[in-house]
């Protein structure tokens, strides 16, 4: 019988189960997606692509900056946030 933190696994099988079921389950969307991946707002659809970039490259960086890769990042974040929700508020949800 396998332990985990969540409980007991009585066989090989129920342990396989519950990992292709964590391996299957939808992720959350990161902020930004509904705004890079939609086609109706080019000027967003873009910007949004180019802040993810941005985050990927910030993320990447080594090294001390005084926090302000961190707080950049955060903007970045903010920022990807609002372009999602602005698609929203364009397409009336």
């Amino acid at each position: 019988m396998f332990m985990t933190t969540f409980g007991r696994f009585p066989s090989r099988l129920g342990l396989g189960l519950f990992v292709s079921l964590l391996a299957t389950a939808p992720l959350a969307a990161a902020p930004g997606d509904a705004a890079a991946g939609q086609d109706d707002y080019k000027a967003i659809r873009d910007g949004a692509q180019y802040l993810q970039q941005a985050r990927t490259n910030l993320t990447s960086f080594t090294g001390k900056f005084g926090g302000h890769r961190v707080k950049a990042i955060g903007s970045v974040h903010d920022a990807l946030d609002e372009l999602d929700m602005a698609v929203a508020a364009a397409k009336g949800k």
